[in-house]
């Protein structure tokens, strides 16, 4: 039966047809194995095949057996996608189940048995199933970075299996650059962290929230679905003020208006490039709070590591300090305290990460972004989308109402860090100090104490500066940089996303260390400066060792950064002056955007790009210099303050 219903031509009916009709021969004679193979299939060569499918059934049915593979997977990915985030944990635990059943930790260890896989399925299941939320639910990766280097090493294996274009390579490959850019400073960069892009959020709804609102105004000109279209069925009166979910909401106008919110809300909470979540999760959460919690405690030696067992080691440091003069048993009581406050401090820098998890259920009390529509907001919409003149008005409603929810939650994000958390920390520091104070008997302690006490001072001062971090920022522009400090960035991002320290030297005069540079051109130097020092690594055809010197100078009204390094004796020969002539003719000509596209969005001609992009001041100029390739950074008349 089986062969007869895969060898049904395609022709003979409709496409809808022939899945349905697939479908329901295999579900009613229970070969679920072959269905699911089927349906992944589908969904692979037109995800909108998904309304054919029985989605309810399968994953009801690969959620209840637990089948744990590529196919089932897919199917979860697309209910997500398209019906429910309601089984987003399902899809979360059959991904994580999927990477250790195949002895791995992380995808990038897949790539030998996927690459049996067809490439179109392939190309789905690392492209779109392994991202940032999914991989985040993945235990082994400990920090944002961490997660990135995982994404580069996928859309690297994606690139060189000519799975994906360039473009689409280099665009991913510039945001997570981007991403870096904006962690690497902790508090160089502006306090309000909080930003969506209102208007990209709303270009990429449009088009979707356009369809099903006319589907809706359609329905109400034709007056179908009368008797039930404004009925709001109360399933628990006492969670009448609670969300939708405590409610039926009969009729297709109601059904087209959840998922327009939907639509809005989830692409507002969670578009990986201009949602709430990316500053959450991926700058805050993953990224620099747990490390600026934990600087003045880390700075003083008062943390201490894990080992791979779960153990905590030894406080080496402190030992050191107390040997001559403490007993081996105190010592080894010294480390125990020392071990407690560690895994207590870990343990309230966790219980607040979890804080400032996106919740849009009611079964999660704990986070402090809660979204949950209520049944008056839900009516109000609906006056909204009967008198909206177009999608545009409906999507501004619906924006306005998200942005109301998250000021709030914002609100009580502060007041939880500020109150609670903050106490919390101060009567871990008091109570280290009390059980050191117990133990210690006549010993004097008193660089290890005064390090207490200056550690908990530090560290309340940086849980108010990040309190400041939990504000609506209208955009993402930084605040003005020290250029020396610009020019530290610059080089610790470099080094994050190549995942290692390199051969660098840098001399920055003391006429223009202290020049601030202005908030809108930082995000564009810093990226350039990463292009550049790329160039010197993969150009000199000296590999990830080549030495590089950085010279920063006063020059006339600005400044000028000179990035050099060494070359090896074939590039020596390579890089002649008509090279350097032709190279800067090229930057300077019409065909810039060209040059870009061909150096494939990285390298000299996307530095060029991203220093015009701040300022037309801006100029680059490559030369020769005896052994070493030299770039020149030029700015004149710059507003800089001294």
């Amino acid at each position: 039966m089986e062969n007869d219903l895969f060898s049904l031509d395609d022709s003979l009916f409709l496409k809808k047809d022939i899945i349905e009709y697939k479908c329901r021969a295999l579900w009613f004679s229970g070969q679920i194995e072959p269905l699911i193979m089927l349906a992944a299939d589908y969904l692979v060569e037109n995800p909108e095949s998904y309304l054919c499918l029985p989605m309810d059934g399968l994953v009801d049915i690969i959620g209840r057996d637990f089948i744990c593979t590529i196919e089932s997977i897919i199917i979860c990915h697309f209910y997500v996608k398209f019906i429910s985030e309601e089984k987003r944990a399902t899809l979360n635990e059959l991904f994580e189940e999927l990477i250790f059943s195949n002895g791995c930790s992380k995808p990038s260890d897949m790539f030998e048995s996927l690459g049996e896989l067809p490439s179109s399925k392939r190309l789905l299941f690392l492209q779109h199933i392994c991202t940032y939320e999914n991989l985040d639910f993945l235990s082994v990766f400990q920090s944002s970075d961490e997660l990135r280097a995982e994404r580069i090493k996928i859309l690297e294996n994606l690139y060189a299996q000519k799975l994906i274009a360039r473009e689409p390579y280099f665009n991913e490959l510039e945001l997570i650059i981007r991403q870096v850019v904006m962690d690497s400073a902790t508090s160089s960069f502006s306090r309000s962290k909080i930003f969506v892009d209102h208007d990209a959020i709303k270009r990429k709804v449009i088009p979707e929230v356009r369809s099903l609102l006319e589907i809706f105004k359609a329905s109400i000109e034709s007056s179908e679905g009368d008797e039930d279209e404004d009925a709001l069925i109360i399933l628990n009166e006492s969670s009448r003020a609670e969300n939708i979910g405590s409610a039926m909401l009969p009729g297709r106008r109601n059904s087209l208006l959840v998922k327009i919110l939907e639509q809005v809300r989830d692409c507002f909470l969670f578009d990986e490039t201009f949602g709430l979540d990316s500053n959450l999760s991926a700058e805050i959460r993953h990224g620099i709070f747990s490390n600026f919690i934990r600087s003045e405690i880390d700075s003083r030696k008062l943390i201490t590591e894990r080992t791979s067992s779960g153990e905590y080691e030894a406080n080496r440091y402190w030992r050191g300090v107390y040997s001559d003069i403490l007993t081996p048993r105190f010592l080894g009581v010294l480390n125990a305290q020392l071990a407690w406050f560690s895994e207590n401090f870990n343990l309230l820098v966790s219980n607040a990460e979890k804080w400032m998890k996106i919740s849009t259920t009611l079964e999660d009390s704990y986070s402090a972004f809660r979204y949950i529509t209520h049944l008056e907001e839900f009516t109000e919409l609906r006056e909204s989308a009967l008198s909206a003149h177009g999608p545009e008005d409906l999507i501004d409603e619906i924006l306005d109402w998200l942005w109301s929810h998250t000021e709030a939650n914002l609100e009580v994000m502060k007041e939880r860090i500020n109150d609670g958390f903050k106490n919390s920390i101060d009567s871990l520091f008091d109570e280290l100090a009390d059980r050191i104070n117990n133990v210690k008997g006549d010993a004097e302690l008193k660089d290890l104490m005064g390090s207490i006490h200056a550690a908990k001072n530090s560290t309340r001062e940086i849980i108010r500066e990040i309190s400041e971090w939990f504000s609506r920022s209208e955009s993402k522009t930084f605040d003005a940089q020290e250029l020396g400090q610009l020019i530290d960035i610059s080089i610790s991002c470099f080094e994050k996303i190549k995942g290692r320290n390199f051969n660098i030297e840098k001399e920055v005069y003391p006429q223009v260390a202290e020049f601030f540079i202005p908030g809108n051109f930082v995000n564009s130097m810093i990226l350039a400066m990463i292009n550049l020092l790329t160039n010197c690594t993969r150009h000199s055809g000296l590999g990830e060792d080549v030495p590089i010197y950085i010279s920063v100078k006063p020059y006339i009204s600005g400044f000028v950064v000179e990035i050099s390094n060494g070359l090896s004796q074939e590039r020596l020969l390579e890089i002649t002056q008509d090279f350097v002539e032709q190279k800067n003719a090229s930057f300077s000509s019409d065909d810039t955007l060209e040059l870009l596209r061909s150096e494939g969005g990285t390298g000299l001609a996307k530095a060029f790009h991203h220093l015009k992009s701040a300022s037309p001041g801006f100029n680059l100029k490559v030369q020769k210099q005896d052994e070493f390739f030299s770039c020149e950074v030029t700015y004149e008349s710059v507003d800089l303050v001294g």
